[in-house]
């Protein structure tokens, strides 16, 4: 599991792990393709060792909208358009 990323210069968003084949991504990927919205969250990675095993939630920042939501082998991706809703 490789850490998502939220590119802030360019406002992209790329969670490389996942995949169109995985179930847990195909509901979440539909409705980001629906609604064109997405609720970023502040996380804290968890790590066993030094080998990264997950998330923790510790927050969240804002409602987004987004455009060309892609979802591939090579991961999820989507552009940022304008922050609807501050939640911090």
């Amino acid at each position: 599991m490789r850490p998502r990323t939220l590119v802030q210069g360019n406002k992209y968003y790329d969670d490389p792990d996942a995949r169109p084949d995985d179930y847990r991504f195909q509901k979440p990927f539909e409705a980001i393709g629906e609604k064109k919205r997405v609720i970023v969250t502040r996380d804290e990675l968890l790590y066993t060792g030094e080998k990264h095993t997950g998330f923790q939630r510790t927050g969240y920042v804002g409602v987004f909208s987004v455009s060309d939501p892609v979802l591939d082998e090579r991961g999820l991706r989507f552009q940022f358009i304008e922050r609807l809703f501050n939640l911090e």
